[in-house]
């Protein structure tokens, strides 16, 4: 059995690891625009609400997320 403190330290080593996995993932799609928030806060701003008004929904299909119009 582990105890509190190396319970707490594979939660975190797991929990590293998983944000180490979904950065490569999302790294890999070209749909996705990327934006430093400390120097480009507005324009990260501007481009989600245009997207937030350009009617896309997400939906989940074999365990990937896909973009779509609304109709």
């Amino acid at each position: 059995m582990l105890s509190v403190e190396e319970l707490t330290k594979e939660i975190a080593s797991h929990s590293m690891k998983l944000a180490k996995r979904q950065g490569t993932w999302f790294r890999r799609d070209p749909a996705i625009q990327w934006f430093d928030v400390e120097t480009e806060w507005s324009q990260a701003v501007a481009r989600a609400g245009e997207w937030l008004q350009s009617g896309v929904t997400l939906t989940a299909e074999r365990g990937a997320a896909k973009m779509r119009h609304k109709e």
